[in-house]
């Protein structure tokens, strides 16, 4: 008697693991396969419906012109305040990583086939090494102030016994608003 009642609890906890195993498999495995084959039959038939050669011409230059509204975004700089916004930014970075600053004065062009004005900005930096790098990646980074164009460091020539002697020329480019 006590042998049946074992048996039966070792039935009960054998179709309680199996029934949790199937569920599982289910839930990691078979739903995702079943839900990606799902989404397959209806994109086909979505295909099959449209016109492909329009269509897809269309899409595709959707997708380009998504892709052209972000890049041209990035370089996007406010004209009101850019100088301000771009020195307070640049130079409280430099400060944070313990670079020095100087200033160029800016070139400013005018493109036509933009119609927005094209700013070229240069900054000089003097600290060691691994400052200008650090300050370099977070400048590359930051939203708003251009994009970093063209980076040169060098080391300057009137400091021979300090090791802080690598001037760094960054120059950032934009559109303004």
């Amino acid at each position: 008697m006590i042998k049946e009642v074992i048996f039966k609890h070792q039935k009960a906890a054998t179709l309680i693991i199996i029934a949790a195993l199937i569920y599982f498999c289910y839930q990691f495995s078979f739903k995702k396969t079943i839900a990606a084959m799902l989404l397959h039959q209806k994109l086909s038939k979505e295909v099959n419906a449209q016109d492909t050669g329009v269509q897809s011409t269309l899409s595709i230059m959707e997708q380009k012109q998504i892709a052209y509204t972000k890049i041209i975004k990035s370089y996007v700089v406010k004209k009101s305040s850019r100088e301000n916004t771009m020195w307070q930014t640049i130079s409280g970075l430099a400060l944070q990583h313990q670079v020095s600053i100087s200033f160029q004065p800016p070139k400013l062009e005018t493109d036509t086939s933009l119609s927005k004005s094209q700013f070229n900005q240069e900054y000089h930096f003097n600290s060691s090494y691994s400052n200008l790098i650090r300050l370099l990646d977070t400048l590359h980074h930051v939203q708003q102030i251009g994009k970093v164009t063209r980076v040169k460091i060098f080391k300057d020539h009137r400091d021979t016994e300090s090791n802080d002697g690598l001037i760094m020329e960054l120059g950032f480019v934009g559109l303004e608003k």
